[in-house]
């Protein structure tokens, strides 16, 4: 389902369709897939301009690497190729396989964890 979050009555509607669809909901992964230059420091611009957003320990559970899903520029990927922090541009079905995983029983012990997708 494609939805636009910024419309606060959204994440509602989101459930609503999930729960209609499959049954409810037991398992939640925020997984926002938009690559956004993050810091500890606001106010300094990034490589290609844009601000950086304050992190924070809420803001983030599977923090996925710059992910290609329609949006990945040249531009980003030589950013991202020159960087240290990233190792690739993933595919969604990459970042997929470890949120499938997320809800297996194999992972039950984990559970409040930010976990640094590369």
């Amino acid at each position: 389902m494609e939805a636009n979050l910024t419309d606060e009555a959204m994440p509602a509607r989101i459930f609503d369709a999930a729960e209609a669809e499959f049954c409810p909901v037991d398992i939640l992964i925020n997984n926002a897939s938009s690559w956004r230059q993050d810091s500890f420091r606001v106010g300094v611009p990034d490589a290609v301009g844009r601000d950086p957003e304050r992190v924070t320990a809420a803001s983030v559970i599977v923090y996925p690497p710059v992910t290609n899903t329609g949006w990945v520029t040249d531009e980003v990927r030589t950013l991202v190729e020159s960087g240290k922090e990233h190792t690739h541009i993933a595919q969604p079905a990459e970042v997929a396989e470890v949120i499938a995983y997320l809800c297996t029983d194999a992972a039950r012990l984990l559970t409040g964890n930010i976990l640094h997708l590369r």
